[in-house]
């Protein structure tokens, strides 16, 4: 981690390398569940689609996939997550690594300039540009909290992953 004084695009940049560096620790939490577990309906309340482990791991991908390539980035709009892409877990985390990937590349890519400029949400509503991706990685934290509970109510026991830790691990 850089240290002194960090420019908005650093912090969201840092937000970007910290999510990509615990990605692989949702993936591997999630897939070392019982399959019946991730995939029963309900265990989350009030969850996207049916209220599944899996469900809520699919629209974290999405939601990153749908904000950085369809409206960042302009190529087009889908209606939701294609089921045939989205079909197990290790096809939702190979998306997701791609997806990361291409975040990563994106904030690369960017100036301060570029990510305080405004982004029209719609209804003569706009906010700067970094704030959408401050709004897609808490999303993923806010989906990988609910993702935590319910393993835990399965026996599972997902690790810690706190940006503290992930900052200065600890020995």
């Amino acid at each position: 981690m850089k240290t002194g004084v960090l420019s908005g695009p650093d912090v969201v940049r840092y937000l970007c390398e910290f999510r990509n560096g615990v990605r692989p620790a949702i993936v591997q939490a999630i897939a070392d569940a019982k399959v019946d577990d991730v995939h029963r309906p309900g265990v989350i309340p009030g969850g996207v689609e049916d209220g599944s482990v899996f469900a809520a791991f699919v629209h974290i991908v999405d939601v990153e996939e749908s904000w950085l390539h369809e409206r960042l980035l302009g190529e087009g709009d889908k209606d939701g997550p294609e089921p045939e892409r989205y079909r197990d877990i290790e096809s939702v985390a190979a998306i997701w690594e791609q997806v990361s990937a291409d975040w990563a590349s994106y904030l690369d890519g960017k100036s301060e300039g570029d990510l305080a400029a405004p982004f029209e949400l719609g209804r003569g509503v706009s906010v700067p540009t970094y704030t959408i991706a401050l709004h897609v990685f808490n999303h993923t934290t806010h989906h990988r909290a609910e993702i935590w509970s319910a393993l835990t109510s399965f026996g599972e026991h997902p690790p810690e992953l706190d940006v503290l830790d992930y900052a200065a691990p600890r020995g």
